[in-house]
């Protein structure tokens, strides 16, 4: 690792010793961390760390004027990409943007070591407290289609506190293409607002099967919501076009 980007709003500008601090304390903490290797005058360095601070954070609620900071590990070439979005606490920044820095490695750190582990390690953190790396774990699974994660995510469609994990684990299901999800997703459709209904269609149609066949089929016959319908009727026609039948 041989570079490291602070990438500030114009208000840091005249900051230059708050930014120089900044730097500083990432490059110690890099230094004393043994699970990567620092140093700046490598030319051949495989990644570089990247701080983006921006002002408002982009979540509901959230109080304009605060700060966001996204650690990224960022690979030169093939690897993964690792983004951690962190808050900045209240407070001066002279401390408060070093501790944002430290929670976002930690966290890095942690997907870090999931990424290096079996399975069965990232399905038990599908329970994690941290949403961030609930969101990380679920990808990765995806990502892995592990048969094996197919029950713990089918469970996140109910437990899962936060309305974008609940799609991420569709998505999840949807790239796994294991037909044990498709009733769980029937399910989560239920009762939900049909711009809702309609993304279920579309992920019931992709993962397929007589189940999914029949679900679109009733729902293209029988919804009350025209564009409900026509998803259903596109799904069930995308569903069959990838099986081979007309």
């Amino acid at each position: 690792m041989g570079r490291i980007i602070i990438d500030a709003p114009r208000s840091f500008d005249s900051a230059t010793s708050l930014r120089d601090g900044l730097r500083a304390h990432v490059e110690r903490l890099l230094a004393d961390d043994g699970s990567v290797t620092y140093d700046p005058k490598d030319r051949d360095a495989s990644h570089l760390v990247s701080l983006r601070i921006a002002e408002d954070l982009p979540e509901p609620g959230a109080d304009r004027g605060a700060l966001v900071m996204l650690v990224r590990l960022k690979p030169f070439g093939d690897g993964s990409l690792y983004e951690v979005p962190v808050r900045v606490g209240p407070g001066d920044p002279v401390s408060a943007l070093p501790a944002a820095f430290d929670e976002g490695w930690k966290v890095t750190r942690r997907e870090r070591e999931l990424d290096a582990a079996k399975d069965p390690k990232l399905i038990a953190a599908l329970a994690d407290d941290d949403p961030r790396i609930r969101d990380f774990v679920t990808v990765r699974l995806g990502d892995r289609k592990s048969k094996a994660a197919v029950p713990a995510l089918c469970d996140r469609l109910v437990s899962e506190p936060r309305p974008e994990l609940v799609l991420r684990a569709v998505g999840a299901l949807v790239s796994i293409k294991d037909p044990r999800a498709v009733e769980p997703i029937i399910a989560l459709g239920k009762r939900r607002e049909d711009e809702f209904v309609l993304q279920t269609l579309y992920a019931v149609g992709a993962i397929g099967g007589r189940v999914a066949e029949a679900y679109l089929v009733t729902v293209a016959s029988g919804h009350p919501n025209e564009a409900v319908r026509r998803g259903a009727e596109q799904a069930l026609a995308e569903m069959q076009r990838a099986a081979g039948r007309k």
